[in-house]
């Protein structure tokens, strides 16, 4: 299991409430966005796609749901992005 903290700017760690966590399991993908937002926590079946782009990562469900992952803000991007990268190569190798 890979679980990454998304350490995003200085303003988030004087409230850890809106702390964001990026997990990955051989089960599921989830994603949490703080205290008081609606999670992401998918089976990996009921993902469609991940897509990384240079500002952010989108995950679209199998249900239509679409879930938005900022990176433009984040300390480790580096981290974030190489987990997203090995849950795409997942999703893929799952798919073929």
């Amino acid at each position: 299991m890979r679980c990454v903290l998304v350490a995003a700017a200085a303003r988030h760690l004087r409230h850890p409430h809106s702390a964001r966590v990026l997990s990955i399991s051989p089960e599921r993908l989830v994603i949490s966005r703080g205290q008081f937002r609606k999670k992401l926590s998918a089976p990996w079946e009921d993902i469609a796609s991940i897509e990384i782009h240079e500002r952010e990562a989108l995950i679209y469900t199998r249900d239509g749901g679409r879930r938005r992952l900022d990176l433009s803000d984040l300390e480790n991007r580096s981290d974030v992005v190489a987990a997203m990268r090995d849950a795409q190569a997942r999703l893929h190798a799952a798919s073929s």
